[in-house]
């Protein structure tokens, strides 16, 4: 993925839960294009996943149906808490809108929920200074093909079992053909050319 500049606009806690959005933009098909990503952090001290940074997806014109792709960074998750109680991570779509010439567009264009949004398997390794044996084995991916993501529940990606996961892994995702296409968006004939811009919930939760 190409690199992208994130600013926060504002950062909250509710019930325990830390809700971060964030500002972010990145060049993807030769277009400038930016959206809102919202991340989860549940309670439990030493639980920590890092920001992964996500581009919008561009529709050129056409009337025909279209699949459309951009990339998503790594990201880290770490568990240093010593419970050993597990965790596990998951994505959920929250909707898409979108833009055209940097102008908000009109409502009917938005994309209908649940939108047609998937993403494949992650890669998960073992950072510097975690062995990978014992309490420090790593996540157990859940997913094994094109994984859509929900609009109204959280798929959960990969999780941790109890006894294990206590340390710092990392996160790649999986190109579907090339880089910069590690999320994929189909668009219905009725779409016009636009930006699309996702909004995306990422958690990390303690527990089994």
């Amino acid at each position: 993925m190409k690199a992208a500049a994130v600013a926060v606009r504002w950062c909250r806690r509710i019930g325990g839960v830390f809700l971060l959005s964030a500002a972010l933009s990145t060049h993807v098909a030769a277009a400038k294009a930016g959206g809102p990503i919202a991340f989860a952090l549940a309670p439990g001290p030493g639980l920590i996943i890092s920001t992964p940074v996500a581009g919008a997806f561009l529709a050129r014109a056409g009337d025909a149906p279209e699949r459309l792709y951009t990339g998503l960074s790594s990201y880290v998750v770490s568990d240093s808490s010593g419970t050993g109680r597990g965790w596990k991570v998951s994505f959920q779509l929250l909707g898409i809108a979108c833009t055209f010439e940097h102008r908000p567009c009109p409502a009917h264009d938005d994309l209908p929920r649940p939108s047609a949004m998937s993403m494949l398997p992650p890669r998960v390794s073992c950072a510097p200074g975690t062995d990978c044996t014992g309490p420090a084995s790593p996540p157990r991916v859940l997913v094994d093909s094109e994984t859509v993501l929900q609009v109204r529940r959280q798929v959960v990606i990969a999780a941790a079992p109890g006894g294990a996961g206590m340390g710092t892994y990392l996160f790649e995702p999986t190109s579907f053909d090339g880089r910069d296409k590690d999320l994929a968006l189909y668009i219905p004939d009725s779409a016009r050319a636009n930006t699309y811009v996702p909004s995306m919930l990422e958690s990390v939760v303690s527990g089994p």
